[in-house]
């Protein structure tokens, strides 16, 4: 599945320097996402810029055994930086302050980018 990321018709626009500290300082490796972006409901909690969601179709954490199965939604980075992937901007319209992280969503095979 490709990454999620704001809508192709949102725009970001460039906010100046005096964003609010708050979306600045969030640590996005330890952050809540959406679950929808892993096909799951509720928020699903990073740790370490990655989340493994229970999933009986799913593949287990050791690869060929028979423990647990689960999907993955992991925070993409910028490169190699290990810096996580956020624009900041109006993305809801003028006047708003928001941030679009981009996720990776490994759900095993269970679309045709899986």
């Amino acid at each position: 599945m490709p990454p999620v990321t704001a809508s192709q018709s949102a725009t970001a626009r460039p906010l100046p320097s005096s964003l609010p500290k708050g979306l600045r300082a969030v640590n996005w490796d330890e952050a809540a996402m959406p679950g929808a972006a892993c096909f799951t409901r509720g928020n699903v909690r990073l740790h370490h810029g990655q989340a493994l969601i229970p999933n009986a179709e799913g593949h287990p954490v050791v690869p060929g055994s028979n423990g647990g199965r689960f999907d993955q939604l992991e925070l993409l980075t910028v490169g190699d930086t290990g810096t996580p992937d956020v624009t900041y901007g109006a993305l809801q319209g003028p006047g708003s302050v928001d941030a679009a992280v981009r996720l990776w969503c490994n759900n095993n095979g269970g679309t045709a980018d899986g």
